[in-house]
């Protein structure tokens, strides 16, 4: 098969996808397939010529959530180019973002093998572990990306995630306060941070956390949350009540969940991005 000649600037899924990261123990990400017919991916595959164009168009249904199409796409772009390592890490993302999590690690580990120099493919892989829970396994594939790229932000995220699983919270709340220095204005980094504080009772500096994630994106549901959580813990009831009311036009779910703490005294647990 002949293969595609890569001369320009490939297009890659956002590494580490942490964006999308609803919890710190994860019950698995489910599935959001789209509605687009298969005709019109039918049409996208007529019009995908080179492993670049399927790439992108791929990509392109990758960002607004429509993993099994775009899915479809980096397939087509490996079976023109085998080579194309880009199309296997976001083939990869795809498998993540709808549960395929074993099938993801396959895949990464095949790449890694023929590319053992991708950072991306670590870091991606470093997420499909993290959401099987394998935190070992997390931590050594976000500081294999470290070692090749020692700048993303995203991979820091991804070590302090590992480091909590791992019970080694000193050493998260170290990668998370990297990871804002990194990219001040990530604001699922400041809300991890906010999580580790908050558990050590440091409540003040949690506040500021979650605050900076809130001023960063103020319909951040979850960064909401969980200050709602440390302001009962710093028994300041009517400071949770006001992000109860806060929550309802962005999450019903979480703000009944923090009104239940508020008004029935239940243990809530603090949520990471």
């Amino acid at each position: 098969m002949k293969k595609a000649k890569m001369n320009r600037q490939y297009s890659q899924a956002r590494c580490c996808p942490t964006l999308l990261l609803p919890v710190f123990l994860l019950a698995g990400c489910v599935a959001c397939l789209s509605g687009q017919s298969t005709v019109a991916i039918s049409q996208d595959l007529d019009k995908c010529k080179s492993a670049l164009t399927c790439n992108d168009q791929g990509l392109a249904l990758l960002r607004t959530g429509h993993y099994f199409e775009a899915g479809i796409l980096f397939r087509r772009a490996i079976e023109i180019a085998p080579d194309f390592a880009v199309a296997y890490g976001n083939l990869g993302t795809t498998y993540i973002m709808t549960d395929r999590l074993q099938e993801a690690v396959s895949l990464l580990q095949q790449i890694t093998r023929v590319k053992p120099d991708y950072a991306e493919a670590y870091c991606i892989l470093g997420e499909a572990y993290y959401r099987l829970g394998e935190g070992h396994k997390a931590l050594a594939a976000f500081q294999r990306t470290l070692s090749l790229k020692p700048g993303l932000a995203e991979t820091q995220n991804g070590l302090g995630r590992s480091y909590h699983i791992l019970g080694r919270h000193d050493r998260a709340i170290e990668a998370f306060q990297r990871a804002v220095q990194l990219d001040p204005k990530d604001a699922s980094a400041y809300n991890n941070l906010g999580v580790e504080l908050s558990d050590k009772g440091q409540f003040q500096e949690a506040v500021a956390a979650f605050e900076r994630a809130l001023e960063i994106k103020p319909t951040n549901a979850i960064a909401r949350f969980n200050l709602g959580i440390t302001y009962l813990k710093m028994k300041r009831r009517d400071a949770a009540l006001t992000q109860t009311r806060m929550l309802r036009d962005i999450d019903q779910d979480l703000a009944d969940k923090l009104y239940a703490g508020v008004y029935q005294g239940k243990i809530l647990s603090l949520k990471s991005k």
